[in-house]
């Protein structure tokens, strides 16, 4: 299989006309379910950042809101989907910042919420996870960024 580097797909799509580039989105669209959230994304939502933001939050209120009346195996199930859903949301949006806020939602979404089976070991670790993923983010912002999230952090358990 040939693979060619980003360069050499730059140099050629500049010989592309407009149909041949619609096309060829299009195309790269139908190839993946990421390929093609991404590709809306960046068509409806990127010049927009904090209103997409603030759906990916409710939509992260939802899931965790699905999640109790479930027993703790389909729980254990859904949270790391959850995670993954968030994690995909800050690919699309490139910013660490957003990153940190997501996550630190989720904590305070989960925490907050009325799921029974907390005190489990695999889905405390979840929570954890996320929490040294908020302050490893936190690290690399501006320091008023910072104060601010540490802050909403302080507000959190460290364990559920």
């Amino acid at each position: 299989m040939l693979q060619n580097g980003i360069s050499e797909i730059k140099k050629e799509l500049q010989f592309l006309d407009v149909k041949q580039l619609r096309e060829l989105c299009l195309a790269l669209a139908k190839y993946s379910k990421d390929t093609k959230a991404f590709t809306a994304y960046q068509l409806f939502n990127a010049s927009n950042p904090e209103s997409f933001l603030q759906e990916a939050k409710l939509e992260i209120e939802n899931l965790i809101d699905d999640c109790v009346g479930y027993n703790y195996f389909a729980v254990k199930k859904k949270l790391p989907k959850i995670v993954r859903q968030i994690t995909k949301y800050a690919k699309f949006m490139q910013s660490k910042e957003h990153h940190a806020s997501l996550l630190l939602h989720f904590c305070k979404c989960f925490y907050t919420s009325k799921f029974s089976g907390k005190n489990y070991p695999v889905i405390e670790n979840i929570y954890l996870r996320q929490l040294k993923k908020i302050n490893a983010l936190i690290v690399n912002l501006h320091p008023d960024l910072q104060y601010d999230f540490t802050k909403e952090l302080e507000n959190l358990p460290p364990n559920i």
